[in-house]
């Protein structure tokens, strides 16, 4: 055997009776160690050796040792154990019986852990979209009635209470769609629905969300589009929206001063049509160090405490994100450093724009009739995208 490197050694146990049955062998055993006892050339074996292979070892060392059995030694040559073949075969097999057994008990209990892990995020999933349309339903009421009673002739202090009043419903409505985002995401029942649609539109539109606060802050939001970037491309612009509001309303909130810059690049991946887009949102904000960056796409995540108490939030926004992108074949990745802002890049795919049908005449005009109105009561359905 051999141990940190040192060999050890082999003895078959039969030489070693030998040795004893000597008229001096008392003598020996006692005043010197079992290695004196050891072949001159022992068999050397690595400590981590198979049993198959330790068994031709002892096989070369004599054939009757497969019966016999060695003595094992340890580095100072004191006696460690003895066996044979058949024995340490046996233990093989009842070492292996025994972990075979501990691993189907552990595996029966990971599968009946899982279960009941998954169940109970079911519950969650199910418990979390059951109330977020539960607690809207009342929530829309108090802001329409907000908005309605905003619009009548209010005394200042009156004023300032309703739109209060509406501020606060309408930060409980984002917080409650993004738990049902998220809920949704995880249960695997949020779909991508990729419409033809014209990119720039999708990123002057987020930007424009917070062009206000941004100018409040003497921050300016530049954004910076590629050339060649398509008109039209296939793409999921609900989601988009929302993944870019989402990072140009962090890049807004954490810098206190400089600029934001948003840039985006159409590249083709194959020859089918499908583009990769990135849209990269450089701030020149307070920056995170890598432990924060570690964290930082985990629900219900801020950098820490003093992050929620001073720029509020939830840390669902981003966790969101990174799992809407991916859904969209991309994903979400960050570069920071403390005092040197942030850069977020959003990636996804987008299919090349299908062809539309030119329309090449007009409709003939309707003859001049009386106006319905006048004679005919009238339905009217109105019916928006959103």
């Amino acid at each position: 055997v051999a141990k940190n490197g040192r060999p050890l050694g082999l003895v078959t146990r039969q030489r070693l009776l030998e040795r004893f049955s000597h008229q001096f062998g008392r003598e020996l055993w006692e005043k010197r160690p079992i290695s004196q006892l050891m072949n001159a050339s022992p068999r050397v074996v690595s400590a981590d050796t198979s049993i198959e292979a330790i068994c031709r070892d002892m096989a070369e060392v004599s054939l009757p040792a497969l019966l016999e059995g060695v003595i094992f030694v340890d580095e100072a040559g004191n006696y460690a154990g003895v066996a044979s073949a058949f024995d340490l075969y046996q233990a093989s097999v009842n070492v292996t019986e025994a972990k075979n057994r501990e691993l189907t008990t552990i595996s029966a209990q990971l599968s009946s852990e899982t279960e009941k892990a998954n169940n109970a995020s079911r519950a969650k999933t199910d418990f979390l979209a059951t109330m977020s349309h539960e607690i809207r339903t009342p929530l829309n009421g108090i802001l329409g009635m907000a908005q309605a009673l905003a619009q009548e002739q209010l005394a200042p202090g009156q004023q300032d209470k309703v739109e209060l009043i509406i501020t606060s419903g309408e930060t409980l409505t984002a917080l409650l769609n993004d738990v049902l985002d998220l809920s949704k995401i995880e249960a695997g029942r949020l779909d991508i629905s990729p419409v033809d649609g014209d990119l720039r539109t999708s990123i002057d539109r987020a930007r424009n969300l917070f062009q206000a606060i941004a100018t409040e802050k003497d921050v300016p939001i530049r954004v910076t589009l590629a050339p060649d970037m398509p008109a039209q491309l296939g793409f999921d612009p609900i989601r988009v929206h929302q993944c870019l509001s989402n990072l140009i309303s962090n890049a807004v909130k954490f810098t206190p001063a400089g600029e934001i810059e948003i840039a985006c690049t159409v590249a083709p991946l194959d020859a089918t049509g499908v583009h990769r887009v990135q849209i990269d949102v450089r701030d020149t904000g307070i920056g995170m160090t890598a432990d924060t960056m570690a964290n930082l796409f985990s629900a219900f995540t801020q950098a820490d405490g003093s992050i929620t108490r001073k720029f509020g939030g939830t840390g669902l926004g981003l966790a969101i994100t990174r799992r809407l992108a991916r859904l969209m074949n991309g994903d979400v990745t960050v570069s920071s450093a403390p005092g040197s802002g942030s850069i977020f890049s959003l990636t996804f795919t987008a299919a090349a724009a299908a062809l539309r049908p030119q329309i090449v005449a007009a409709a003939a005009p309707l003859p001049a009739k009386e106006e319905p109105g006048r004679s005919l009561p009238l339905r009217i359905l109105l019916v928006d995208d959103n």
